[in-house]
């Protein structure tokens, strides 16, 4: 009984510590995001806790003990979690040398560069504190500009933002440079990664 549990518990610690390289991984094989400048997943974040969410119901509901109405509740859970994670996995913004992308299960937009009036950036470090507790909060843009005030932020990593930079310069696009925060011109790695000298190019600092 002390293996098993012991052999749990080293399972569900390598389970939560791969499981979001897992997740990017299968995202990029799914959608070829290889293939783009940037490409960011709305919220793709949440997955990693969706998936756990899931692991620890379907655990529940095959090994536990539990009452008719529990079965009931985790029969309904666990689909409703399952169509959750769909839903935000399959939600991207994207650009490559054709244009921008935006796609949902419900939707999809694209975006030529000839559409595509300006971009702006901006990277704001704001600390709230909130009943005596202190909340960074960061706000960084890479947003590009399309239609009657319509916007979509393609904020990424920094090489796969300086390739895009690179390109959007190369088609004359005008490029408005936004605030940029002291706390990130004067400890920059703390908040983006990456080569520095691509990081004050991509902002202007």
């Amino acid at each position: 009984m002390k293996k098993k549990i012991l052999i749990a518990i080293l399972g569900s610690i390598l389970f939560y510590f791969s499981i979001e390289h897992l997740i990017n991984w299968t995202h990029s094989l799914v959608f070829g995001s290889r293939n783009y400048f940037t490409f960011t997943g709305s919220n793709l974040f949440l997955t990693k806790y969706i998936l756990i969410a899931l692991a620890i119901l379907l655990f529940i509901y095959v090994k536990a003990v539990i009452t008719p109405f529990g079965k009931k509740f985790l029969l309904v859970a666990i689909p409703l979690l399952a169509l959750l994670f769909i839903f935000i996995f399959s939600n991207y913004t994207a650009t490559n040398e054709e244009g921008i992308t935006k796609f949902s299960l419900v939707s999809k937009e694209f975006v030529p560069w000839e559409d595509v009036s300006s971009v702006s950036t901006k990277a704001i470090v704001k600390n709230n504190t909130r009943n005596g507790h202190t909340r960074t909060e960061l706000d960084f843009d890479y947003r590009l500009h399309y239609g009657k005030d319509k916007s979509l932020n393609a904020w990424d990593d920094i090489e796969s933002l300086d390739a895009l930079n690179r390109f959007v310069i190369e088609k004359g696009i005008p490029i408005e440079h936004k605030e940029v925060s002291r706390d990130v011109k004067e400890h920059t790695a703390l908040y983006i990664k990456g080569d520095k000298g691509k990081i004050e190019r991509l902002l202007a600092f």
